[in-house]
């Protein structure tokens, strides 16, 4: 999407809203600092010389639990904050949590990559 939108941001126009857009941001920047959460806590439950934190024993059980917990903090943040200043709530739409988890990933990815590349 990102791409289509370089080649030709006109495209933008009829993808979001303003609100949705803003959502859609707000989404990927709080998935980022979500990821690099993850990614400490990782480091410190998982703590093993040498080997990165998601090959090791439990990384799948701990990746499925720290999404699951921040995802849960997302929600109940955005509902919260719904409640006390009367904007729309961040999770309002059909598979919101799904991108949110989705983007926790590929930040994780991407974050990841750099730091065990092999020369």
């Amino acid at each position: 999407m990102l791409l289509a939108i370089i080649c030709r941001p006109a495209l933008l126009l009829f993808c979001f809203s303003l609100r949705e857009f803003v959502n859609t941001t707000i989404l990927v920047v709080v998935a980022f600092f979500s990821a690099i959460s993850v990614d400490e806590w990782a480091e410190s439950i998982l703590r093993s010389p040498g080997d990165p934190w998601y090959v090791r024993k439990g990384a799948i059980l701990f990746l499925f639990l720290a999404l699951l917990f921040m995802s849960t903090i997302v929600v109940v943040v955005g509902n919260w904050t719904f409640k006390a200043i009367g904007s729309g709530p961040l999770m309002s739409q059909n598979g919101a949590v799904l991108e949110f988890i989705a983007l926790q990933l590929l930040w994780i990815v991407l974050l990841e990559w750099p730091r065990y590349e092999t020369d």
